[in-house]
């Protein structure tokens, strides 16, 4: 056994005891953990695990494709940990009140062993003061009011249940990586998440930035504004959002790679390597489709899910998520048969 720390020994020494008794007492609390410090331990071995991504981040560099991954492993841990460590609260507080409400004060020893001796001449001190036998029992019954921390933690516990009922059960997140900042979340069906990114200092910072950036790399020239502003059915592959208040010029999202960015480096974007591979994925998908028009054309409302995860999918009018197994994309995420047209249209051209 290691030798008693100075900590245990001065505890020893305030409580009377020897310090290998503190010490003894010490190694059974931790023992008595219970679940709770295994998903302590499984949390901080996801959290490690993802170090490297935050590290990537942090620098600035391009995220991989395992970062999505340890970051859903993460999340999954600090939920299971946050479940265990509410559940485990709810059966202190309901513990606590059983035995508030249960527990009426015994009667002294010394009261106890003269009982049999003088039967009858033992009054209760509550009697004697006049106040009934049945109050001290009554009062002893009622349980103490909550604290004011107790009720914040049932009304945060209660939001949590709420929460995760609202959301069925399935966890239908999906990675979603902004290239402005080279960071890559998590995003619900909702799109809360991606709007909170959005709306953050540090991605208005780097939007800020993203023009000068775009300028020095070399912009698109002038002649071809009149072209762009002539093309009115491109803007479903690329809307633009409203002008942040700091100066920027919009947002650019692409559906097909899944990424938004600042709207000057939308052409920059065109014409990167994965995207025009993507794009190439998309025109080879448009013509296998159209050589199988007589076997089932397609109807209006037919949309095309673009997930990184899998090959272009047709997915039918009546469904409002991707039905490949696993993905789940929703139906505003994907593309639209004129969508996805204008966007080969565009990759023909921008090739040429």
């Amino acid at each position: 056994m290691k030798k008693p720390t100075s900590w245990q020994r001065r505890k020893a020494a305030k409580l009377g005891l020897a310090p290998a008794e503190v010490q003894k007492r010490c190694k059974k609390k931790k023992s008595l953990a219970g679940p709770a410090q295994a998903l302590r331990d499984a949390c901080k071995r996801a959290k490690d695990a993802s170090a490297a991504s935050r590290e990537r981040h942090r620098l600035g560099q391009p995220p991989q494709p395992e970062d999505a991954a340890l970051a859903e492993e993460y999340s999954q841990a600090k939920a299971a940990l946050r479940r265990a460590l509410e559940a485990e609260a709810r059966e202190k507080a309901a513990a606590a009140q059983k035995t508030a409400a249960g527990t009426i004060p015994a009667e002294p020893a010394s009261t106890a062993k003269g009982a049999a001796a003088e039967p009858a001449s033992v009054t209760p001190a509550s009697t004697a003061k006049g106040v009934p036998s049945g109050g001290t029992e009554a009062a002893a019954e009622a349980p103490p009011p909550p604290s004011k921390k107790e009720l914040r933690r049932r009304e945060a516990a209660e939001r949590a249940v709420a929460e995760r009922a609202g959301e069925g059960g399935g966890d239908e997140r999906e990675p979603w990586t902004c290239e402005t900042c080279g960071v890559t979340i998590l995003v619900r069906p909702d799109g809360r998440a991606r709007q909170q990114h959005l709306q953050g200092k540090a991605h208005a910072k780097r939007l800020r930035a993203a023009p000068a950036t775009a300028a020095s790399a070399g912009a698109p020239s002038a002649a071809s504004a009149p072209a762009t502003a002539a093309a009115p059915a491109a803007a479903p592959a690329a809307v633009p959002a409203a002008v942040p208040a700091g100066g920027g010029t919009g947002y650019y999202e692409c559906k097909l790679c899944s990424c938004t960015l600042a709207s000057s480096a939308g052409a920059l974007h065109e014409k990167g390597a994965r995207h025009r591979e993507r794009v190439q994925r998309l025109a080879a998908f448009l013509r296998e489709r159209s050589a199988a028009d007589a076997e089932r054309p397609l109807k209006p409302g037919d949309w095309i899910c673009t997930a990184a995860s899998h090959a272009p999918q047709l997915v039918y009018a009546n469904r409002d998520s991707c039905c490949r197994a696993g993905c789940g994309r929703a139906r505003a995420q994907g593309l639209s048969q004129s969508e996805a047209a204008t966007m080969v249209a565009r990759g023909r051209e921008g090739g040429a």
